[in-house]
Formats: C-alpha cells, structure tokens, sequence
C-alpha cells in the first residue's frame, strides 16, 4: 500500500497549476492594460481607440521627458554605485571586525527599513533645504539609504563563495584591504555585486515618495513626472513612458542574464 502523502500528491499538482496561474494573471494583467493603453489609449481612462504610436512619438520629442530621462537614469547610475559599494565595504569588514562594530553597522544599514520613507524624504527635504543645496544631493541621500540594506542582502546571501581563512591568509601575508578587495572578494562576488547594482537601478530609477517631497523645480525624475502628469490630464502618456521602462528593465535584465551566462561558459 502507497503512503498516504504519495497518494495525495497527484491531486495537489493541479491545484498548484491552477493557483500559480491565477497568480500570474493576477500580476500580469495591470501591466497588460498599460501596454494596451499606450498604444490605443485615449483621454479617457477604459475607452480604448484605434491603434497608433503617435503617443510615442509625443514622448520621444518631448525635450521635458528627454531631460527627465537622463536626470533619473543620472541619480539612479550614482546612488546605485555609491549604495553597492557601501554595502560591499561593510559586507567586507563586517567579516573582520564582528560584534559591536557588525551589530551597529547591521542597525544602521537596517534602519531606513522600519523608518516611513514620508517622515524620511520630509526629514531630507527640511534638513538639506536649510543649507540651500540643490535637489539631487538629498535625492541621492535617500535613494542610497533605501538601496543599501536590499544590497546588502544581495551581497550577503553569496557569502559561502569566500572563506574568511582566505582573507586572514591574505592578510598574514602583508595584502592591504584594496588588494583584498580586488583580488579576492570582487571576483568571486562579481555575479551578486553586479546583480545588487542592477537591482539599485531599477528601484532607485522607479522611486516616487522621496522624490515627490524633495523635487519642486521642472527638473524631475521619470516617476515624479509621471505622478504630475496624472494629476493634471488622463492620456495615455503615463502608460507610454511606463510601457518604455518595462521594456529597459526586460533589456536590462537580459543583458545581465547573457553577461553571467557567458562568463560560465568562459570558466567552464
């Protein structure tokens, strides 16, 4: 006689099909509809039209969404970059020095996550107004304090790919930080450190609440446009720029895709 869970295990496959599915669809079809809408939208929200690109080509002369572009892709490319390599760092030395110095590095890198981002953004807002600096600087600061801890996490979670025996050797044998860093820790690291910093990418170029309470001049973020556009008319050219970004991100997450396939094909 089969046991009982060998029984049972046939008739719960298909449940599993059917729930993964509606999942799915669940996830999926709001990113449908925008595309759909990009392409036969019209003022009104749930009429659709005819099909035409001619929001697209709204978007793509538009000197004001041009600039946002480059000014998002602008904070995103530096606050992903000093984020990953703050996370590195401390994920480095938090392997040598433990204790007090990886417990208060742990509750800092962790804080911005159980702190409201509203407060926060607020916080950046009246502390760097009062020193006159410009917007991006305080953009930077918060996009950093979010990205940081899911770096990290990223990074962490490879661990078991270097041997602290492999660092201590190094050291005992006179290598400094950097050439520990560059020789050791970055090469075996590179596929997670480069998979945090595409990541920060995505998540700092699509963030909406810190720069929706710092940004008051006409230089904007792609997010925050988007967010002001809503509020002043309903076309599709919200669903556009969206339809756009999902696009980047399936390139970019394919381009990371082939780069890492091609490098085990190298090694192997």
């Amino acid at each position: 006689m089969e046991p009982t869970s060998a029984i049972r295990l046939p008739l719960l496959k298909p449940v599993l099909w059917v729930i993964s599915v509606v999942v799915l669809l669940f996830l999926l079809l709001p990113s449908v509809y925008v595309i759909v809408w990009s392409v036969k939208g019209t003022s009104t929200v749930g009429t659709l039209g005819v099909f035409s690109t001619k929001w697209f080509a709204l978007i793509f002369e538009s000197t004001d969404w041009r600039d946002s572009f480059v000014y998002s892709v602008f904070i995103a490319f530096v606050s992903s970059s000093v984020a990953t390599i703050s996370a590195l760092l401390y994920f480095y030395f938090s392997l040598l020095y433990r204790r007090a110095y990886q417990f208060l590095g742990f509750i800092l890198c962790l804080g911005p996550i159980f702190f409201p981002s509203v407060v926060y953004a607020l916080s950046l807002r009246v502390t760097f107004g009062s020193f006159g600096s410009p917007e991006w600087l305080p953009l930077i600061v918060g996009h950093i304090s979010l990205l940081m801890p899911i770096q990290y996490f990223l990074i962490e979670s490879s661990n078991e790919l270097i041997k602290i025996e492999w660092i201590y050797g190094a050291a005992t044998m006179g290598s400094t930080h950097r050439e520990v860093l560059r020789e050791i820790v970055f090469p075996l690291l590179s596929k997670p450190i480069f998979i945090a910093f595409g990541i920060g990418l995505l998540f700092s170029f699509d963030e909406i609440v810190i720069a929706s309470l710092i940004i008051d001049s006409a230089n904007s973020t792609i997010p925050k446009r988007m967010w002001d556009t809503i509020n002043r008319q309903m076309d599709p050219t919200p669903a556009v720029v969206a339809t756009v970004i999902l696009l980047l991100s399936v390139i970019l997450i394919f381009g990371f895709y082939v780069v890492g396939r091609k490098k085990r094909m190298l090694r192997a």
